[in-house]
């Protein structure tokens, strides 16, 4: 499937794809260590001609000096982006905010206290994505193959609702904002949310858009409910079921995503007309560009830009009737994008199964 990141051992990628050759040349090693490594793992997207389009390798160190680090790093359990490149092929795909979402759950499956990495000043388009998620510049590595930058994401201890990206990829114990559920239909929640289709949905993903693999996406809304949305706020996402699909509404309707809000773009507010609300949107909406206009004909003006927290799972989605049998929402009346309360939001986490590990105060 194109754009689906795999999980391959080293014995099993090609060292001689054209993708390597850049890192061949930066690292003179590069080749010796890539056959040391035969049965470790990697995380690869291929693109339609089998060949690598993005390629993540991670390490667990603890207790490791490093000589050529400056300032030395503290020796507390941490992780190392080992290798991270995204061809020019796959540039504009999301394929750097897929491994790195990859790269922040298994930190926070490993508990480490920091994530760091080593790059050449010259890849300033990872740095500036790294920096757009919460790292910071920390010193410097100096090899026989020159001077690389080193850039440093510490794992927080309390939870930051003004900055939400600085306390990723962990959610809230208790919020201290509203926290929200907003419908999405079938087709939508498939394409922006791919990791969280339920079993038996008509809507699957044949090729992953931009949007499935970001940790930024777009959600398009209108209407007097959709107004009262604002930065911080907690989103559930509640997959409505297509009309097509085998079962029942109360059991194929569900809460299947957690998700927080960064910005919101009004139109009243910000002016940016059709062309700026294109530009906004980018490539992180479920939608089309001949869509995209039609939501724009349509209505649908108020843009919400969140971070995406974490689906569910096949078995562990909420469905329409949990929510109604413990009534968190009505069967009459239209209940999206209307606050709930903190413990109707641990409850649903607590049906989702949520692992202990995602959560901070």
């Amino acid at each position: 499937m194109i754009g689906r990141v795999e999980i391959k051992q080293f014995q099993q990628i090609n060292l001689d794809d054209l993708f390597f050759n850049s890192l061949k040349q930066d690292y003179q090693e590069f080749g010796e260590w890539f056959r040391r490594k035969a049965e470790k793992e990697a995380y690869v997207i291929y693109n339609d001609d089998h060949s690598l389009d993005a390629f993540l390798h991670l390490k667990i160190e603890e207790n490791e000096n490093d000589s050529t680090i400056f300032p030395p790093l503290s020796n507390e359990k941490r992780l190392k982006l080992a290798t991270l490149k995204v061809a020019d092929t796959g540039q504009g795909n999301k394929y750097g905010e897929g491994l790195l979402k990859i790269s922040f759950d298994i930190a926070r499956q490993s508990q480490v206290n920091y994530i760091y990495v080593t790059v050449f000043a010259k890849h300033e388009s990872l740095i500036n994505l790294l920096g757009q998620l919460g790292y910071e510049h920390y010193g410097r590595k100096i090899t026989p193959n020159g001077e690389e930058e080193v850039y440093i994401r510490h794992i927080p201890k309390h939870y930051d609702f003004h900055e939400p990206i600085t306390s990723y990829p962990f959610i809230p114990s208790i919020p201290s904002t509203p926290v929200r559920i907003v419908p999405i239909e079938a087709e939508y929640h498939s394409l922006l949310f791919p990791a969280s289709d339920l079993q038996g949905a008509i809507h699957k993903v044949d090729n992953y858009i931009p949007a499935s693999n970001a940790i930024r996406k777009m959600y398009l809304a209108k209407g007097q409910n959709a107004e009262m949305i604002s930065s911080g706020d907690l989103l559930f996402f509640y997959r409505i079921k297509h009309r097509d699909e085998p079962g029942f509404a109360k059991y194929k309707s569900a809460i299947t995503t957690l998700g927080i809000v960064e910005k919101v773009y009004r139109e009243n507010v910000d002016y940016f007309g059709y062309d700026g609300f294109n530009k906004i949107a980018g490539k992180r909406t479920a939608f089309s560009s001949p869509e995209l206009l039609k939501q724009y004909n349509q209505g649908r003006r108020i843009m919400i830009q969140f971070l995406y927290l974490l689906s569910f799972g096949k078995g562990n989605n909420v469905n329409y009737q949990t929510l109604r049998e413990n009534q968190i929402i009505s069967e009459k009346g239209y209940w999206s994008f209307l606050p709930i309360s903190n413990e109707n939001y641990q409850f649903i986490l607590r049906e989702a199964k949520v692992d202990d590990s995602y959560f901070i105060n």
